[in-house]
């Protein structure tokens, strides 16, 4: 399972897991929920062949350490390059519920387009965690969010 907390949200995605190489053509998505576990996740950009290289999720949890200690020094939900990766960055969101959104993008990409995609995605994630059938633990699976989700992400690409 990703972070090997048992999840099986890597293991079940389409894509399974998605390499660096990859990403620097697009844009990798998650959002992480209570207890550090990834309940949505999503890759953006042109598809192809057989992921290789490095799991982008190492990173993104090494991301998530950064995220964890930045949060507490400011205000901003907003958290812009909080880590690198050759010439990749990792930017960040805290929600007030406590979950953070990572967003691995190339270095170039400006702070502003990804602060209203991470904006943007938060109002689909607080209209998913007023779901009553939601249960904020477990992975979002509603088709409708991972649409609209990817919708947002074409912006990105």
């Amino acid at each position: 399972g990703w972070w090997g907390r048992g999840t099986q949200l890597m293991a079940s995605s389409s894509s399974g897991s998605v390499s660096a190489s990859r990403v620097r053509s697009g844009s990798y998505f998650v959002i992480v929920g209570h207890g550090d576990s990834p309940v949505f996740e999503k890759a953006f950009g042109p598809s192809g062949g057989p992921l290789e290289e490095e799991p982008t999720h190492f990173f993104m949890h090494a991301a998530l350490d950064c995220v964890d200690q930045i949060m507490w020094t400011t205000n901003s939900m907003f958290l812009h390059r909080v880590d690198r990766l050759k010439d990749l960055s990792i930017s960040g969101f805290c929600t007030a519920s406590g979950a953070r959104f990572l967003l691995l993008h190339n270095a170039k990409m400006e702070g502003d387009t990804i602060k209203a995609f991470f904006k943007d995605v938060y109002v689909l994630y607080l209209k998913a965690l007023m779901n009553p059938l939601y249960d904020p633990k477990t992975p979002i699976q509603a088709r409708s969010f991972d649409k609209k989700v990817s919708d947002l992400g074409r912006r990105l690409t």
